[in-house]
């Protein structure tokens, strides 16, 4: 059944691309922008439902945004299945799309989490100097950070 949707799929988009149809191609490039539009949204809603931030920060985060990005992407490939003509060719290019979008969240992930030579990834922090009168004071952005969320 992969097979034969494939070779469907590929033909498909072949003949689209052949005839130069500017329709055709503004769908099969809408699908692919679609596909990272829809993975990104659901991503979004399964995220918020979890309680977690959107904006993924931890391993376990990433990982609830790139799953969702896949079950999306199958949910495409699936309708794809069960379509034909340009419809097929939509939704698997909304599923590739969505691949996409979790593979760009792998990589991200990749370079913002993982430990770098064996120490877990550095923080930056800036100081701030306030100066009053002949006195100096120097604060880290943590701790701005702490005694504002703390709501002091």
């Amino acid at each position: 059944m992969v097979d034969v949707t494939a070779q469907r799929f590929g033909q498909q988009a072949q003949q689209v691309l052949q005839e130069r149809e500017l329709t055709g191609i503004a769908i099969v490039a809408g699908s692919a922008a679609g596909g990272v539009i829809v993975g990104q949204y659901v991503a979004d809603f399964v995220a918020n439902i979890l309680d977690y931030p959107v904006d993924p920060q931890t391993p376990i985060q990433y990982g609830v945004s790139i799953l969702s990005k896949v079950a999306t992407a199958l949910a495409f490939g699936y309708a794809g299945a069960q379509l034909g003509g340009i419809a097929l060719v939509a939704a698997a290019l909304m599923g590739v799309g969505s691949l996409a979008s979790a593979g760009v969240d792998v990589c991200e992930a990749l370079l913002t989490t993982a430990p770098a030579g064996g120490e877990a990834p550095a923080q930056a922090t800036t100081s701030v100097s306030v100066n009053e009168g002949a006195s100096s004071t120097t604060q880290s952005s943590t701790a701005r950070k702490a005694t504002a969320s703390a709501g002091w």
